[in-house]
């Protein structure tokens, strides 16, 4: 009895190891075909396209506007083109939220915001940051539209994701490459519209304009970083 058991043991053991050789060579066959995973190149363009804007420039100047603590110094850093621009190519266009520039119907009163877009005509890429307040929080809408000031306009691209509860949206998207270079050489021809619940048509507008040209008597073209000090 104790030589057929001890028998069973050395079987078990061997089949153990014959499938654990087995499997191993199965999963070095298995790594060996399957191919690394690619990046899709859109991904790394718009990362690249984002950073002609300053990052979280439209959620400071938002707060510095709401609190009236821009300073003189802070503006005087907004208005310098930023660096990425000129590396990348990638124009950054900037645009400053208001009800009462709503055309159609008026829009919500006390609305204020800022927008910071890129555009890129030879890729069709647009990115964005908008922040916004005093409007009916999340938006349901926000979308560009062709039109100079004081004319309603055509809505031209959709932009995704909208304005959260907290009035911040950021993101990219794709358009047609004529269109995105219209924007790009054109930007007061086009502006920057969010629709809400109470204010389907718009609750503000923001027209858009080369980043660097806006009057510098406005007060509040803060950065983050200038923010951050105040």
């Amino acid at each position: 009895m104790r030589r057929f058991n001890a028998g069973r043991l050395v079987l078990s053991i061997g089949l153990i190891v014959a499938m654990f050789v087995v499997t191993m060579a199965s999963i070095a066959v298995q790594a060996s075909t399957t191919p690394e995973p690619t990046v899709n190149p859109m991904i790394a363009t718009m990362a690249m396209e984002k950073g002609a804007c300053p990052q979280g420039s439209a959620e400071a100047m938002l707060k510095a506007m709401a609190t009236e603590e821009a300073t003189a110094e802070a503006t005087s850093e907004a208005t310098s083109e930023p660096a990425a621009t000129v590396s990348t190519g990638v124009k950054c266009l900037y645009g400053e939220f208001s009800g009462s520039a709503e055309v159609s119907a008026p829009g919500a009163a006390g609305a204020m915001g800022f927008v910071f877009l890129s555009a890129h005509g030879s890729t069709g890429n647009l990115c964005y940051e908008v922040a916004v307040a005093h409007i009916t929080l999340p938006a349901t809408g926000l979308n560009i539209y062709k039109g100079t000031a004081a004319h309603k306009g055509t809505m031209v691209v959709s932009l995704h994701p909208r304005p959260d509860a907290s009035g911040l949206a950021e993101g990219c998207v794709t358009a047609d490459k004529s269109l995105v270079s219209d924007i790009d050489k054109n930007p007061s021809a086009y502006f920057i519209n969010v629709a809400t619940t109470d204010f389907k048509g718009g609750a503000a507008r923001a027209q858009l304009e080369a980043y660097g040209t806006a009057e510098a008597g406005t007060g509040v073209e803060a950065t983050a970083e200038a923010t951050a000090t105040s």
